[in-house]
């Protein structure tokens, strides 16, 4: 009993210093031996969260919803720490066990979607990678077969040339074709080509139209993130916020139902504008949920924090988007 008291005060003291991270390891620790108290654990979990520390605060989110599974804000902030960390089946579970004791847990409900979001990313960064590592390979594979071709060519034996006894083949004086025909045979190809350069000329001005379509459409749709964006800094009501946001969102999406296809996606303007308009929905979520709920973990500092770390990723975006375009990306 003795040792474990010196263990909580250990503990303690790593809080008063802030080092969540520290905190944390030894209330694991200590926790293997005896239960500490609920609200010491609590307390080190939303230290960690709100210094990002989500990888030390996970053991004690675990053991928490071990002590009292009945708890559905234990197992949100257990799903938060896992969406955090990549786990992203795990949090859903988590999540979802959070939904089955609380069905109208509305930060649960919201968690799902943004898992889901999260997920999506991953898959899509995973796949541009082995596509990237797939191109890899294979322009190795190809310049090596070049190699080797180039080896063959140069160490292959030579024919010999025809000797003095070789009888030279005296030129056709009756040609096959005629030089009338040679001349129809230019003139196809002359046809040819021009044909060729008028589909060409097509195809260039249709490409620049399209492109000159989509710079339009991009800057209405960042026309209507860039008001957004501008009243942050008069200050807007959560309703009035929501509202803008939702005008802005109806822009959003008649740009997003026209280019969500390659080539457009993979530009940096089309994923900044989607990413801006991301951060401001995901910031009007925790907007929601400080107005609507107030969980252990989470105190003002939080929701203020989390919300303005929100607003400064939509404005980073907003301003690449611009960049972007400038630069015809």
């Amino acid at each position: 009993m003795p040792e474990h008291r010196v263990q909580i005060d250990q503990v303690r003291r790593a809080m008063a210093d802030s080092d969540w991270g520290q905190a944390a390891l030894l209330a694991e620790q200590a926790s293997t031996r005896q239960a500490l108290p609920r609200d010491l654990m609590i307390e080190i979990v939303k230290g960690c969260w709100e210094s990002d520390r989500f990888a030390s605060a996970l053991p004690l989110c675990e053991r928490l919803t071990r002590l009292d599974p009945y708890q559905p804000n234990y197992w949100f902030n257990l799903g938060l720490a896992r969406r955090k960390l990549g786990d992203f089946e795990g949090a859903a579970e988590a999540q979802q066990a959070a939904l089955d004791l609380a069905p109208d847990h509305k930060s649960a409900q919201i968690e799902l979607g943004r898992i889901a979001r999260d997920q999506e990313r991953a898959q899509e960064v995973a796949a541009e990678a082995a596509e990237k590592e797939r191109a890899r390979m294979a322009a190795a594979a190809q310049a090596e077969t070049q190699t080797a071709a180039g080896h063959d060519t140069r160490s292959s034996p030579q024919l010999p040339s025809a000797g003095h006894d070789s009888q030279a083949i005296p030129p056709d004086p009756h040609p096959v074709f005629p030089v009338a025909h040679s001349w129809m045979a230019l003139g196809a190809i002359v046809l040819v080509l021009a044909v060729t350069m008028v589909v060409v000329a097509a195809v260039v001005l249709r490409a620049r139209a399209r492109e000159r379509a989509y710079v339009e459409a991009a800057q209405v749709a960042l026309g209507a993130i860039e008001r957004l964006d501008d009243g942050l800094n008069v200050g807007y009501s959560y309703i009035e916020f929501g509202t803008r946001l939702a005008d802005a969102n109806h822009d959003l999406e008649k740009f997003r139902r026209e280019y969500d296809q390659a080539p457009w996606t993979a530009r940096v303007s089309y994923r900044s504008i989607v990413a801006a308009a991301e951060a401001y929905q995901d910031s009007l979520d925790v907007w929601k949920e400080k107005i609507d709920d107030r969980y252990d973990f989470h105190t003002d500092e939080y929701y203020e924090s989390t919300m303005q770390m929100e607003w400064a990723t939509a404005s980073a975006n907003i301003e690449m988007a611009r960049v972007a375009l400038r630069h015809g990306n």
